[in-house]
């Protein structure tokens, strides 16, 4: 993906340097993200049933992004080191979408029970509802497009993307969704068409040396 260095914003080891209170502060304010991700996540989760229980017999609606739309982004952006402003709002559509699959897909994982939490016991799906539902998130090749791979972290990333407005991190924050995404190659493709391969083509490497 696109090339940078990794940092750490706190060492919390480092006691000698640390002011104990920035660090409360620290976690208050991600116990404020983590309830407000929560609450974003049940009403993805309450959206998904709704959109099940409308139509039982169809199949889960599931856009992903298009390579050839995210390489010129990522393309120019690499060459210029900034985000041209055409570039801007495709960008925000883009992350969104991704965003969108993150919490989707966590919602498929809650309500089919991979997940030490479920959905409240009101909205609950029957054993013969469940049935359905595994048809209706079929990807289309006889598995459900669920993950409990990766999930907390990715979820992390879309609580971040959400809330970000500036063109440059957003292209960071996607970056850093993209390579946990490309590490579990079998989701790629809910994410962008063309999947890993995709993933590896926007990275830069030759997908033929890719074993």
């Amino acid at each position: 993906m696109v090339s940078r260095k990794a940092s750490t914003l706190m060492n919390i080891d480092d006691t000698k340097h640390t002011d104990f209170g920035e660090i409360f502060e620290a976690i208050q304010m991600q116990e404020s993200i983590q309830d407000v991700l929560e609450e974003v996540l049940y009403e993805t989760i309450h959206e998904v049933l709704n959109e099940f229980r409308n139509d039982p017999d169809g199949k889960q609606s599931w856009p992903v992004l298009k390579l050839a739309h995210v390489q010129t982004v990522w393309d120019s952006f690499q060459q210029t080191g900034e985000v041209a402003d055409r570039h801007v709002k495709p960008l925000r559509r883009m992350m969104d979408l991704v965003v969108n699959n993150i919490k989707r897909l966590y919602a498929n994982t809650v309500i089919t029970g991979h997940t030490e939490t479920g959905p409240d016991e009101e909205e609950a799906l029957t054993d013969k509802e469940m049935d359905k539902f595994v048809e209706y998130i079929d990807d289309g090749h006889g598995q459900m497009r669920i993950s409990d791979y990766a999930m907390e972290n990715l979820l992390g990333d879309a609580g971040k993307m959400t809330d970000e407005s500036d063109p440059k991190q957003m292209i960071v924050l996607m970056d850093i969704a993209f390579n946990r995404i490309h590490r579990r190659g079998d989701i790629s493709k809910y994410f962008i068409d063309g999947g890993n391969q995709a993933l590896t083509q926007l990275s830069g490497i030759d997908p033929d040396e890719v074993k």
